[in-house]
């Protein structure tokens, strides 16, 4: 049995992409599991027939706007994801895994693309807050929040002033994009580490007394 990327009778055969795909995928699971018939395919495997257009393993950026437009077509309804957006989808995989290099694609596995869905998807659940969020402390309509906007936002949301210092602990984790700014799904990331930040202050705080 030939590893399915490897497989000489795919890489002759007739079949269509797509095919050549859902067959190298239900080779892997059945290696995988030692299954002889009955399916073989999750959610994440036929999103991978589906939107892997060329076939080379790896969702790229305009394969990576169709397949997210396609999951949010509920909440989203004929519209894709905005360039910002999947930029921020495709360098935090980047950091995620530490790749050296700015890449253009997520792997086209379970495991990254279970992890792109569910940001995606918690995303989208925040949004609107976001949205809201963003316009209020962007006093300038850059479409993004600097340091002083972000302290702003931080000490509202504590009802009382922040240190400067928790706040570029707080920009350093969350900038996924490294240009010194927050932008609307780096907010998301914001929320996500500000109580850590903030705890952990706590405790050295605490500890020193």
């Amino acid at each position: 049995f030939f590893p399915p990327l490897w497989n000489p009778f795919l890489k002759i055969s007739a079949m269509s992409p797509p095919g050549m795909a859902a067959a190298a995928i239900t080779g892997a699971r059945r290696a995988r599991a030692g299954q002889k018939g009955g399916s073989f395919f999750s959610e994440t495997d036929r999103m991978i027939i589906k939107f892997d257009t060329d076939l080379n393993w790896k969702i790229e950026k305009d394969e990576l706007a169709k397949l997210l437009a396609y999951k949010s077509k509920d909440r989203k309804p004929a519209e894709e994801p905005s360039d910002d957006e999947l930029e921020f989808m495709l360098t935090y995989f980047d950091k995620r895994f530490f790749k050296i290099g700015k890449s253009d694609h997520i792997t086209a596995s379970e495991q990254d693309l279970q992890e792109a869905l569910r940001l995606w998807l918690c995303y989208l659940d925040v949004e609107s807050m976001l949205t809201t969020l963003l316009e209020k402390f962007d006093d300038r309509g850059a479409g993004h929040l600097d340091l002083s906007s972000l302290r702003k936002l931080l000490s509202e949301q504590e009802g009382t002033e922040v240190n400067e210092s928790d706040v570029q602990m707080v920009l350093r984790k969350a900038d996924v994009q490294k240009d010194g700014v927050i932008n609307k799904m780096e907010l998301m990331e914001v929320l996500s580490e500000w109580p850590s930040v903030r705890d952990c202050k706590k405790s050295q705080l605490c500890a020193l007394l």
